[in-house]
């Protein structure tokens, strides 16, 4: 940004209307709305899967303005490939790397360093946590973050498919009927119980029973997969000093993995450190009029509490 220009910028920004900022990531042009409200606190919000800045069914712009309404600004954008961004799609580790570009842009027009709370639905949430380190976050908002691995996804799918599909009256009447395919079925199940099966005899004999530690974390993103980045994003949440609020829908397979491998001995201490919500019967997107309803209040209201936090945190070094 040119410097003779950063102070007109930076009062337009202060006024109360959204304002469109021109952002650069790894040299590809998008754009991001500014939503602006009177606390410091700017919250980031992390798309998940191909989703635009609006968010899925407007779900990122409804939320922005009612945090602008609670006193929270925020910051929505495309990632290259979507929306109005330049570039090809990427992954979401991708997108981690693009998230660590956000400070030093944000920075150079705001004229300061704001502090930041992550955002994130799905691989967006998953992307916040791998990014975090470099965005030192006072706080981070997942809703249905992206936690599959192959083991976790046999485990749900045995208790939230195959378990309950046994207990239905539907299966039954098919087999009855002599509807069911006995073949297809079997295939599709063994297909998806052998690579689990594999990777918990690798585990056992391999693996440590120790929980993982933060010297585990050796990775950078730009060394990253799509296969080893769910481990690695774990790792980041068991080290973060941060409050986490953590949002699951009652009615989701996404959801229903993060909870199970939150069950795990080896990630219970997330789940100790991390405010829980759960909203009963609400999808993965949170369509719903009164599920999202809730939505709004939790995330508002956990902005509120971290916005206390970090003024007596203030309060507390001065007087030190």
């Amino acid at each position: 940004m040119d410097p003779l220009n950063a102070a007109s910028v930076q009062s337009d920004l202060a006024a109360d209307a959204a304002k469109v900022l021109q952002l650069n990531f790894g040299g590809q042009q998008s754009l991001g709305i500014y939503q602006p409200a009177a606390s410091e606190l700017l919250v980031l919000m992390v798309n998940g899967g191909a989703q635009t800045r609006a968010g899925s069914h407007r779900m990122q712009q409804q939320l922005a303005q009612h945090w602008q309404q609670a006193g929270f600004a925020s910051l929505r954008f495309d990632f290259p490939g979507f929306g109005d961004a330049d570039g090809e799609p990427g992954t979401f580790v991708d997108h981690a790397r693009y998230l660590t570009e956000l400070p030093a842009q944000l920075e150079r027009y705001f004229g300061k360093v704001r502090p930041i709370v992550l955002f994130g639905l799905c691989d967006g949430a998953t992307a916040a946590l791998l990014a975090s380190p470099w965005l030192q976050p006072q706080a981070l908002i997942l809703l249905n973050p992206w936690c599959r691995t192959t083991e976790n996804h046999a485990r749900t799918m045995l208790k939230f498919y195959y378990l309950r599909r046994l207990v239905s009256g539907e299966f039954w009447q098919k087999l009855l009927r002599g509807q069911w395919q006995a073949g297809a079925s079997i295939a599709s199940f063994l297909q998806l119980i052998r690579p689990a099966a594999a990777k918990f005899r690798t585990a056992d004999r391999h693996a440590p029973t120790t929980q993982l530690s933060a010297a585990a974390g050796t990775h950078t993103l730009t060394e990253l997969t799509t296969d080893t980045a769910i481990p690695q994003a774990l790792r980041h949440w068991m080290q973060i000093k941060a409050p986490v609020q953590l949002i699951l829908s009652g009615a989701d397979l996404t959801a229903a993995e993060c909870r199970q491998l939150l069950q795990m001995p080896r990630y219970r201490c997330i789940a100790k450190q991390t405010q829980l919500i759960d909203i009963v019967g609400a999808n993965h997107t949170v369509t719903d009029p009164e599920h999202f309803m809730q939505l709004q209040l939790q995330t508002a209201g956990f902005l509120g509490t971290t916005a206390k936090a970090m003024v007596l945190k203030d309060k507390t070094a001065i007087s030190a």
